[in-house]
């Protein structure tokens, strides 16, 4: 475990997007729409699932980050302001 600021932590996870080849992460953000803590368990690049079409927005626009949830069989979005902890390629980032 490693504490480390805001900026550590999302340009891990936007790493881990990029160069993460699918691989499983884990992160704990806090909700816009309600201010509730969710702790995510997916993967980034995930195209089984999408039904077609265009998005309305574009993500980073927002600072979000799209990703496939496994728990829930669907996708969300990480805004990467309100990260609270972030675990890639075995290593825990906490947020101070």
């Amino acid at each position: 475990m490693r504490i480390v600021n805001i900026q550590e932590a999302a340009k891990a996870l936007t790493n881990h997007l990029k160069n993460g080849n699918g691989r499983v992460f884990s992160a704990c953000y806090v909700k816009r729409s309600d201010g509730k803590e969710r702790v995510a368990n997916g993967r980034f690049n995930v195209v089984a699932h999408l039904k077609g079409g265009e998005r309305a927005y574009k993500p980073s626009d927002y600072k979000l980050v799209t990703y496939y949830d496994t728990n829930s069989a669907g996708y969300r979005s990480i805004p990467l302001d309100a990260l609270k902890w972030v675990q890639v390629d075995g290593e825990k980032l906490v947020v101070a």
